[in-house]
């Protein structure tokens, strides 16, 4: 499903001395770190700690401060959100956003209209080119609700499917991108444990089938069953980047969530 040609392995992202500053507010603290080629890197930390702030900065939707991000060697300083897109670097939201009154699959073709480049004329007139790109974002739309298992028909409106299908139809419409790198924000946020459980097996299954994964979230219990490696985030600096058990183990980590007297007692 992956569009890249980077060895396994290989910096897909570079985030370097990144700082967000709002007014006199630090969201994010001079914080690095690079995501890999075929890797499911977790964001971790407790709220308020920046996580979302540094998806938000990555695809564009806020500008670094200071500090330089690049994907796949290329930097993404000055790219709007929907070039940032085209490169190969796709997103899921915290909050859902699929269009509720849109059916399943034009919801999921939102993902595969990424790489239009017809022009207000060819849609009014329908142009040969114009009848391509959307046969094109048709079958990519189909190949992604495929991949991710919605069952649901393809002319039901969004607002009638279930949370957890909502949520696979999210994580479909970024996928239609055809993306490198997928960023998944709590993607099992209000899910139940059945759902969590095929969530887990998506997430999987996307690394597997080629395309990197950065996951922010707060069930540990997913994080550590499936995270390759882990960044933890606390006040918006890094305080930890490495395995899951190093992770786990590590005294900064483990105050960060717990608090100093619950840590020490």
């Amino acid at each position: 499903m992956s569009k890249g040609d980077l060895p396994l392995g290989a910096t897909l992202l570079s985030l370097n001395s990144v700082l967000v500053r709002f007014g006199g507010v630090v969201a994010v603290n001079q914080v690095s770190f690079e995501a890999k080629v075929g890797e499911i890197l977790a964001v971790i930390g407790p709220n308020g700690a920046g996580k979302t702030t540094v998806f938000n900065t990555v695809t564009g939707v806020y500008t670094p401060t200071e500090g330089d991000i690049s994907f796949a060697g290329r930097p993404l300083a000055g790219l709007k959100p929907h070039q940032i897109t085209r490169l190969g670097l796709a997103r899921t939201f915290q909050n859902i956003r699929l269009f509720p009154n849109m059916t399943v699959l034009e919801n999921a073709m939102i993902g595969g209209d990424a790489g239009s480049k017809s022009t207000v004329f060819g849609a009014m007139f329908k142009t040969p080119r114009q009848r391509r790109e959307e046969e094109a974002s048709r079958q990519s739309a189909l190949d992604a609700l495929s991949f991710v298992g919605m069952n649901a028909p393809l002319g039901r409106e969004a607002a009638g499917l279930s949370y957890g299908d909502q949520r696979r139809l999210e994580i479909a419409r970024a996928l239609a991108t055809k993306p490198q790198l997928i960023l998944l924000d709590e993607p099992a946020a209000g899910m139940n444990p059945a759902e969590k459980v095929d969530l887990q097996r998506l997430i999987l299954k996307i690394r597997d089938s080629g395309v990197s994964v950065i996951l922010i979230e707060h069930d540990m219990g997913l994080v550590m069953k499936i995270s390759d490696r882990i960044v933890v985030l606390d006040f918006g600096k890094k305080i930890a980047d490495g395995l899951p058990e190093e992770v786990r183990e590590n005294p900064a980590v483990i105050v960060a969530y717990l608090g100093a007297e619950d840590a020490a007692s």
